[in-house]
């Protein structure tokens, strides 16, 4: 159970729920793509495995960075930005068809690796400033949870919507 003190806080809440969005949204649409790479667009899961790689570099240098923006930005900005970004891409990828060049999924799903990499420490910093010490840990251990509920309730949702057929 985790202290209701702890969870009354508007900053914790919001950082809870940004978690939950950002892993929902990433998840989610990393799932679902890699259904529909394989099922509609024909590619083998060696082929999508390579479709993603570009996916991957920005997830591999960029948190070197982060830390350096969140201090010059602040923590809240970066995360609704990134977030904002997220959803941006969600709504691009709906309207990418089977036909549609691979480049249309594959460049969306680089920014999503920037959107997603830059909000996750954003929200663990602000996360770490908003929890009163005595309950570091808990707050910490709370921002893990959401982020896995976002996770597998984003893979849940979004991993459906391929499966829906006319």
């Amino acid at each position: 159970m985790l202290p209701p003190e702890l969870l009354r806080l508007g900053r914790i809440q919001a950082n809870l729920i940004a978690a939950v969005a950002a892993n929902f949204i990433f998840y989610g649409l990393l799932f679902s793509l890699t259904l529909w790479l394989e099922n509609e667009r024909g590619l083998s899961p060696v082929m999508t495995g390579i479709a993603f790689l570009p996916m991957m570099l920005p997830m591999c240098f960029l948190p070197l960075l982060t830390g350096r923006l969140v201090h010059r930005f602040g923590a809240r900005p970066l995360i609704l930005v990134s977030l904002v970004v997220d959803v941006a891409v969600g709504a691009l990828l709906a309207f990418v068809g089977p036909h549609s060049p691979l480049a249309l999924v594959i460049l969306p799903q680089v920014v999503l690796a920037v959107g997603t990499t830059l909000a996750i420490p954003g929200i663990t910093a602000d996360m770490a400033v908003a929890t009163p010490p005595r309950f570091a840990a808990t707050g910490q251990g709370a921002l893990n949870a959401a982020r896995q509920a976002g996770s597998a309730l984003g893979v849940a949702v979004l991993g459906t919507l391929g499966t829906v057929h006319e």
